[in-house]
């Protein structure tokens, strides 16, 4: 996924997420703790650092993999059909496993009984409050990076934010009747910028 190409130095965490639905197969706590237990095996969560919750049709897992990112996968039922909630969290020393973690979170759900979508977001932390003019730059190199050209934005003394689309990526949203799956924010304080891209969303406030 392109939005991984921005470059590790400033980077201070990624978020990967994954929403599904489903409507088929059992709905009784057993087959959702089942359910659960596979999905944990097939994202390689250390068992050892593993807390599960079962409750009234609920399963939820929290491990961690073996280089440590950290991994929450939810299962819960619906009155007419399943959820399947999967975050998995690391820091900058963790970016080389995030393409990784992004094939093995596509493929969990195998079956064609759940349909679902993965987003993902990208943080980081710039050692200097920017300029309007900067920050504009520094958004311009980062849609150079990823291949994307620009929707719609705004722009203000606090916060640059905008939408775009790259041709790249496998997935698209809509937004005013045109494609979008990229977006970023750039915010400061008074000595520092936050930086902010999601794929095809920024899955987090910001």
């Amino acid at each position: 996924m392109a939005v991984t190409e921005l470059s590790p130095e400033i980077v201070n965490c990624f978020r990967i997420h994954y929403y599904g639905e489903s409507s088929a197969g059992k709905d009784d706590s057993a087959d959702i703790q089942s359910q659960g237990y596979r999905f944990a095996k097939r994202l390689k969560i250390d068992q050892r650092l593993t807390q599960v919750s079962l409750y009234k049709g609920t399963c939820k897992i929290i491990g961690f993999r073996p280089n440590g990112i950290r991994v929450s996968i939810l299962i819960r039922k619906n009155e007419q059909s399943k959820i399947l909630v999967i975050r998995a969290e690391g820091n900058q020393y963790q970016l080389c496993e995030m393409e990784v973690v992004i094939k093995e979170m596509s493929d969990v759900p195998l079956t064609k009984a759940w349909t679902g979508r993965i987003s993902v977001s990208i943080s980081g932390l710039l050692s200097e409050k920017l300029s309007d003019d900067k920050a504009q730059s520094v958004i311009k190199e980062a849609l150079k990076g990823i291949h994307a050209r620009p929707i719609e934005g705004i722009q203000n003394h606090e916060l640059t934010s905008l939408s775009a689309y790259s041709s790249k990526l496998p997935i698209h949203l809509r937004t005013n009747g045109r494609k979008m799956n990229v977006q970023i924010a750039l915010h400061s304080d008074d000595s520092s910028s936050y930086f902010h891209v999601g794929s095809p969303i920024i899955i987090d406030s910001y």
